[in-house]
């Protein structure tokens, strides 16, 4: 099967949109009918069974709702988590890095390119990263230097 990227309607439109803001609600409810915050919450106690990493790096992330979802579930064990969050918009509300920082979770958000970010960044370490509804943006060429580069960067 041959793979032909679109780009999507609220890649181009300004964050407070009416039509962004129903797509970013649409994601969230399909975050919740896939589940995959519960996905993502078992993967990373599988991944890190002995103590949290200390920092998540996010491609993609939106308003950073799915994550807080998955932190409000690792939240009883995990503390001292560091967030650093990537994509285009800068999406992340206060009331998010409030709610965030309430579990013991510090965020920053990075608005740019994940390809400039990971350029600009590549002798920096990061335990995990993590992509939820993004990767389907990205052409062959791209997945594999993406892959590549973040094979690098994280651990």
């Amino acid at each position: 099967m041959i793979r032909t990227l679109h780009s999507e309607l609220d890649d181009e439109l300004p964050a407070d949109h009416p039509a962004a803001i129903d797509t970013r609600r649409d994601l969230r409810r399909l975050n919740s009918l896939m589940g995959h915050a519960g996905i993502l919450a078992r993967s990373l106690r599988k991944i890190f069974p002995q103590q949290p990493p200390s920092r998540i790096v996010e491609i993609g992330a939106g308003d950073g709702e799915i994550l807080l979802r998955v932190a409000r579930r690792l939240a009883g064990t995990w503390h001292d988590v560091d967030v650093t969050f990537i994509d285009l918009q800068n999406l992340l509300s206060d009331r998010t890095k409030a709610d965030f920082a309430a579990l013991s979770w510090g965020v920053r958000s990075i608005t740019g390119d994940v390809f400039q970010w990971l350029n600009e960044t590549a002798g920096e370490k990061t335990d995990v990263i993590i992509g939820n509804l993004i990767l389907h943006h990205f052409n062959d060429a791209q997945l594999r230097n993406l892959f590549a580069a973040a094979a690098e960067k994280a651990s």
